[in-house]
């Protein structure tokens, strides 16, 4: 009889860590999967973001001039992955919902690009092209939005099996301590292989995290070149067309342009380096001293301007001018 318990304890405490083991390495697997897929689309759609805004904006990029063949490139590896992600068995019906909404709202913004790049051209006014942009942003944030659906989904999935096959183990343990004390070495051996999965899971998340990350800075950056100025930190042409589109026609307001005469001179005389800092100069000195009264934006170069807010006669903008043009002499 001893012998006979001792059997079948052995088998199951076999069965037991071998069932463990297994759960884990699928839902490890799993994890590991959906992540590259999340991981793999958040950087396709990167890619597609950034081409479409140089593509639009008319911005130059030496590495990559083909913006359209980029674009294309990049939705057909998103719809390769797609398709790879669907053909896993494991999908919950909340992860094919996430999947269904995000390749119908890929779709829309292919499309979408595809429009714009077969009616615009090079010869576009800066306006027409702000308006493309506009056109594009909530779409763009529409795919995003579902990209993250669908990588909520992928992790809840996850976590809820991985919650069941912890639930499983713990049932297991109490059942081989029961069977015999010397079942508890067999118990100790699974827990450690679980916790090594864990930690191959908590891996992959910190990975998943960075690439996030990555994800979200190449995403400031692309709007930092589009709508700001590196050097003085100020907001472009860009976006001074945009924020006039919003109040041409509904708000009276004043508005002021004026550029440093002879700059050429001081770049010609002192080097360029000596001229970006007296452009860093100015446009703190304006920041800090009129930045309460208008909205201030580097327009090109040493050409500044300033829209005053709130201004109810022109004596106030008047004075104002007069005192940078003080300064700057």
């Amino acid at each position: 009889w001893a012998m006979f318990f001792l059997c079948i304890f052995c088998v199951l405490c076999a069965v037991s860590v071998a069932f463990t083991y297994k759960n884990g390495q699928n839902t490890y697997d799993a994890k590991h999967n959906k992540t590259t897929t999340a991981s793999s689309l958040s950087n396709e759609i990167t890619v597609i973001n950034y081409n479409a805004t140089l593509m639009v904006s008319g911005l130059s990029a030496s590495d990559n001039p083909n913006y359209a063949a980029e674009i294309d490139s990049a939705f057909k590896r998103v719809e390769s992955v797609l398709n790879e992600f669907e053909a896993s068995d494991s999908l919950t019906k909340k992860e094919k919902e996430a999947v269904d909404s995000f390749k119908s709202r890929v779709s829309i913004y292919y499309k979408k690009i595809g429009s714009i790049a077969a009616s615009i051209s090079p010869s576009d006014k800066n306006d027409v092209k702000s308006g493309y942009l506009q056109e594009l942003t909530p779409l763009k944030e529409s795919v995003e939005q579902s990209l993250s659906a669908l990588n909520d989904a992928s992790i809840t999935s996850c976590d809820a099996k991985a919650k069941k096959n912890n639930l499983i183990f713990i049932c297991t343990e109490i059942v081989i301590a029961v069977l015999s004390v010397a079942g508890l070495f067999a118990i100790f051996i699974a827990r450690k292989k679980a916790k090594r999965t864990i930690a191959h899971l908590a891996k992959r998340d910190a990975e998943l995290t960075m690439a996030t990350e990555r994800a979200e800075a190449s995403k400031q950056a692309v709007q930092d070149i589009a709508y700001n100025n590196i050097l003085t930190e100020l907001p472009n042409r860009y976006r001074l067309e945009s924020e006039l589109d919003t109040k041409l026609g509904k708000i009276q307001f004043d508005i002021a342009l004026f550029d440093i005469d002879g700059f050429k001179r001081i770049n010609d005389t002192y080097g360029y380096e000596t001229g970006d800092q007296c452009l860093a100069n100015i446009a703190l000195m304006l920041k800090k001293n009129y930045g309460q009264y208008a909205d201030i934006y580097n327009i090109n170069g040493d050409e500044f301007c300033l829209v005053f807010r709130g201004s109810a006669s022109t004596s106030q903008p008047l004075n104002i001018a007069n005192q940078i043009r003080q300064q700057l002499c």
